[in-house]
């Protein structure tokens, strides 16, 4: 069950301007809603937190035909926490890496936030001592998501940025809206695209492979 992003009480203010009366129970099911489409949005599973998370990337030709020195690699799922668990990534020619010793990091570097693990290929064939990276298999082991906080009506998210937020609002708004058309009094007018605002935190690049 998803979690909110942002509190009904701001989606309260967002929609009326006051204190319209107890309908913050409807405001936790629509930012709840919200949070389902906005993680599918942003190309993410969930913002749901994960421990362990493992994925299996397999190198293969075609793959390799657009490649240049830098691999990235897309997680299936954003908001990479580093801070608990250190993410540890291995490389070897089966499915099963469990006795390969985790590559050093500085082979790679992660955007903890998109969920993306970027390899210099040149190091990574320097460390293993493997020159053919086709049918090479790398796995990533890592913590990912968001913790939950239990707040007055039902679960919220917590350390969600501010562009975040944001698009929970205007996402549960318009849920809201959808539902309620008579009674959304709205006093105060959203000037930004979600699409605009989400835009720069698509998890997407011009090339990149997918856990299998």
């Amino acid at each position: 069950m998803a979690a909110a992003l942002t509190t009904p009480q701001a989606l309260l203010d967002r929609i009326y301007g006051y204190d319209s009366g107890d309908i913050k129970e409807l405001l936790q099911r629509c930012l709840e809603s919200a949070s389902v489409q906005l993680a599918a949005m942003i190309q993410s599973e969930s913002f749901d937190r994960v421990a362990a998370a493992k994925d299996l990337f397999v190198i293969r030709d075609a793959d390799l035909s657009f490649m240049g020195r830098i691999m990235d690699l897309r997680l299936r799922r954003g908001f990479v926490d580093e801070d608990t668990t250190p993410v540890v990534i291995r490389c070897g020619g089966t499915m099963d890496l469990s006795a390969e010793d985790p590559l050093p990091t500085g082979v790679y570097r992660v955007d903890k936030e998109a969920g993306f693990v970027s390899i210099d290929w040149l190091a990574l064939t320097d460390v293993t001592g493997c020159r053919r990276l086709t049918d090479q298999v790398i796995e990533v082991t890592y913590d990912a998501g968001l913790n939950t906080k239990t707040g007055d009506i039902g679960k919220e998210y917590i350390g969600v940025p501010d562009w975040l937020k944001e698009a929970a609002l205007i996402k549960g708004r318009e849920i809201y809206q959808l539902t309620n058309p008579a009674k959304d009094k709205v006093a105060t007018d959203v000037s930004v695209n979600l699409h605009q605002l989400i835009e720069p935190h698509l998890r997407a690049k011009p090339h990149y492979l997918i856990p299998e």
